[in-house]
């Protein structure tokens, strides 16, 4: 949690493990705690919050004093009294107070997203989902709970009706009546008083764009409608209506609509029909003889539509709906060549805005059935074979059912989309809630998600999934209420979250790109056999360099070039004189850097090479003094920078500094699956990522690979099945281990620092509490080691808390591997377990089990 809203006054402190309960542990990060230090805690009363924050007094006479378990410069570990009531607690180490459990607003989004909206946004009559942390501390509050607006401009404060809430999000509902403008949002989870108001959160109330709502009924444009006649005309005429009248609504009434070809819905164009079991537009479903019976794509759109119950049944195209902003990402990814045959079908329609934004798909079903049947003699020579080789190898650039790119304010609900693959990443202001996604094609079948303020919740997801990005950092994402099952092919992944290596600044030239080059490599040097650079255009790309007998692809930075040779950066050892693929990625690589000073807002970085353009970056201190903050880069000037807020312990000559676009603050809760290799595997680097409340049955469990303040709380791990690892053959997916156990914790790569550029502890901070692991389930943080303990002399993690877990029917409780520091084991309970504790080193670890 942030230390704007922890901190009670000027703190050092910028990060407490929260939510907690009477006789939990705590971590706290800060800066300049010492060995004999003392820890004193209040329970804060439970007064009548009224209208306003008022601050806590910390009065002398009712404070606890105790002891800490951990002290270290920058953590110190604390239990809240068991005699406490559960509420908001009261802090006071040294000269820092403040508040744990305090509620805090991080964003919030309507529960149905209207024409232009941005984030953080409402409107009059809306109902808005607050998502942020210590929203309801237990069930039994939810009638206390309180949310308010203020306006900017004003002091008279307007209480919303609380519709639902929950542990991490609650939906109120804003009145018809209040006026656009900004306002001050506040939530009080019941308890503090008035010191447990939040923090004020901005929150803008604004009028929707109204897109034209004059109707075209697509009878009126000579369809019928009763599965026979060919209709595709009267589609055609009816959309381009509501084009010439800059938008409308297509109306398709209760009937079976037989339409051929490819349809461009015009911006601000709502096609509606009378339900999903009524409505329906189904293209031919003739068994296809060639490629030529393959169109592009059923329905492209280049944002701002809406579709909505209707159904969509399409057996002989390569795709079903495709947005122009997939197909930008894609072309900006260097993957145009893939997508050829749709930006002819595009280019038809002329130049388009690359301002997407606006597309919401509500109770839909959309079918896309290329398998539909049975191949006729030799496989190989089908038709479906040469376009979608029967699923069971992956061909880029088709079998999409839905393909969303880079788009503002996208809401998908209520739909049931059945095909190959669905792709909806990159959205900013997204909205899935309430959907099936059926993948039953083969085995390279999956459905991609991923953006930035993105609410994910009451979804069904079959078959492999995952969480991706390429070009834009995954932040704000709340993922709940989620169900993953009927794992039948693939690599058995529910909702992997894929950061894969981290991002420096986003490519905007044609170089960015995955299609690879060949070339040999002597040195350090790379020769293309192919390639006319101009000089010293590819500085600070970041490449892979993949062995044609190697799958782990090595990653590296140019530091200079010619028209067809590379120098790199020191790294990872390079074969040398052999073939080798290169991959141009689409954002530079990230930057360390040590510290010469700090004062403020204000930084200056040691070194002479450093970047010309780390404005717009964030940067995480990730050693030494204030390790653990991060913040924005607004300023540069040669080695000075200053960033977005003052730091809450600035950094010094000790630490160091780590340019990139930071990914995490997200909440993954109350989700189910069965039968999968791992429930949300984060591969990568996160920050402040929280797993709580998660059921898992008959799976490998849980696992990171690394992360700053990340916590796993309340989950349910059942019966541990081992599945054998499966070759990924897209290059830029990670691999994922296969442990010969069921595992919840950190699981780190051995090669992760060189193959993610990560030079730095790759755990910091991390809390598993009262977790319960049954049937082969163990907790574990250390280095992948194929079964055996590995040694390593490096520092891996540091702060970790394993605090009041519960193990039954196993081989091993908790494991720790070399490389562990700052640790405190406690208060877990084992039952049945041969071999409770397998620590490899137990410097700096606390035992009190």
């Amino acid at each position: 949690m942030w230390s704007s809203s922890i901190a009670y006054s000027k703190s050092n402190i910028f990060w407490v493990s929260e939510p907690v309960e009477p006789a939990d542990g705590v971590i706290v990060y800060g800066w300049g705690f010492v060995p004999k230090e003392e820890v004193l805690l209040w329970s804060v009363p439970d007064d009548d919050p009224k209208t306003g924050y008022a601050p806590f007094s910390f009065p002398n006479e009712k404070k606890v004093s105790l002891s800490p378990i951990q002290v270290s410069e920058q953590s110190i570990k604390f239990e809240i009294p068991a005699v406490f009531p559960p509420g908001i607690f009261g802090v006071e180490i040294g000269e820092n107070r403040f508040l744990i459990n305090r509620p805090q607003i991080e964003w919030c989004q309507p529960s149905r997203l209207l024409p232009g909206l941005k984030q953080d946004e409402a409107y009059p009559g809306s109902e808005l989902c607050l998502i942020g942390r210590n929203i309801l501390l237990s069930p039994e509050d939810v009638q206390k709970l309180k949310v308010m607006v203020v306006p900017k401009k004003g002091t008279q404060p307007t209480f919303l009706e609380i519709l639902e809430a929950e542990k991490y999000c609650c939906r109120v509902k804003i009145p018809e009546t209040l006026p656009v403008g900004e306002y001050d949002l506040f939530i009080h989870n019941g308890h503090g008083g008035q010191s447990g108001w939040s923090e004020a959160f901005l929150l803008r109330v604004v009028n929707p764009t109204a897109w034209p709502s004059k109707i075209f009924n697509i009878k009126e444009y000579g369809a019928k409608g009763d599965g026979l006649s060919d209709d595709s005309e009267a589609l055609r005429k009816v959309l381009k209506a509501a084009e010439s009248n800059g938008g409308g609504i297509v109306y398709i009434p209760a009937g079976t609509y037989r339409v051929g070809g490819s349809f461009f819905i015009p911006p601000k164009t709502l096609i509606e029909g009378d339900g999903t079991d009524f409505s329906w537009l189904n293209w031919p479903e003739n068994e296809p003889h060639g490629e030529e019976d393959f169109i592009a794509a059923a329905l492209i759109s280049s944002g701002q539509f809406a579709l909505e119950e209707l159904s969509i049944r399409v057996r002989n195209a390569k795709r079903v709906l495709v947005d122009r902003s997939a197909l930008g990402d894609e072309e900006l990814l260097g993957n145009a060549k893939d997508w050829e045959d749709l930006s002819v079908v595009f280019q038809k329609k002329g130049p388009f805005s690359k301002d997407f934004s606006d597309v919401f798909l509500r109770n839909i079903r959309i079918q896309f059935l290329p398998f539909y049947g049975y191949p006729h003699g030799s496989v190989v020579n089908s038709p479906l074979w040469k376009i979608l080789r029967w699923g069971l190898e992956g061909v880029p650039g088709v079998g999409f059912s839905l393909a969303l790119g880079s788009l503002e304010n996208v809401e998908i609900s209520g739909c049931e989309i059945i095909g190959c693959r669905q792709k909806a990443v990159h959205l900013k202001n997204g909205r899935i809630t309430q959907n099936s996604f059926y993948n039953p094609m083969g085995a390279f079948c999956l459905t991609e998600i991923g953006g930035e303020r993105l609410f994910v919740e009451d979804n069904w997801f079959s078959d492999e999934s995952t969480i991706y990005r390429r070009l834009a950092p995954l932040r704000f994402m709340y993922v709940a209420h989620n169900q993953f099952s009927e794992f039948g092919r693939g690599s058995r992944l529910a909702m992997s979250i894929d950061l894969g290596l981290p991002m420096g600044k986003k490519k905007t030239d044609p170089l960015a790109k995955i299609q690879p080059l060949k070339a040999t490599i002597a040195g350090a040097e790379v020769i293309f056999k192919e390639g006319n650079f101009a000089k010293d255009s590819l500085v600070d790309q970041q490449i892979l360099i993949v062995e044609e007998d190697n799958k782990e692809p090595l990653p590296r930075k140019v530091i200079a070039n010619s028209e067809q040779k590379l120098s790199l950066d020191q790294g990872t050892s390079l074969p040398l004189n052999k073939e080798i693929a290169v991959y141009f990625l689409p954002w530079s690589s990230p930057f360390a850097a040590p510290v010469e000073s700090s004062e403020a807002s204000e930084t200056k970085i040691l070194g002479k090479n450093v970047l010309p353009s780390l404005v717009g970056l964030d940067v995480l201190v990730v050693s030494g003094k204030g390790a653990g903050q991060l913040r924005k880069v607004t300023a540069q000037n040669s080695n000075a920078i200053r960033v977005d807020r003052p730091w809450d312990v600035p950094p010094d000559f000790s630490s160091l500094l780590f340019f990139y676009q930071w990914e995490g603050k997200s909440i993954f809760f109350e989700n189910q699956a069965q039968d999968c290799r791992f429930l949300f595997p984060l591969i990568g680097f996160a920050y402040d990522v929280l797993f709580d409340g998660n059921q898992l049955r008959r799976s490998q469990g849980l696992i990171a690979q690394g992360g700053y303040f990340i916590q796993w709380l309340n989950n349910v791990l059942d019966v541990a099945v081992n599945y054998p690892l499966v070759e990924n053959r897209e290059l830029l997916r990670s691999r994922i281990k296969s442990p010969d156990f069921g595992t919840l914790g950190f699981f780190v790569d051995q090669k992760m620092g060189g193959a993610t550029m990560i030079p730095f502890e790759t755990i910091r901070g991390g809390v598993m509490r009262s977790n319960r692991l049954a049937f082969g389930q163990r907790i574990i943080v250390g280095i992948d080691h194929g079964g055996e303990s590995a040694s390593t002399q490096a520092v891996v993690g540091k702060d970790l808390l394993i605090d009041h877990n519960w193990f039954e029917h196993g081989p091993v409780g908790i494991e720790i591997g070399g490389g562990i520091r700052q640790a405190v084991l406690r208060r877990n309970l084992y039952f049945d377990i041969k071999e409770p504790l397998r620590i490899k080193e137990k410097k700096e670890i606390v035992i009190k089990d």
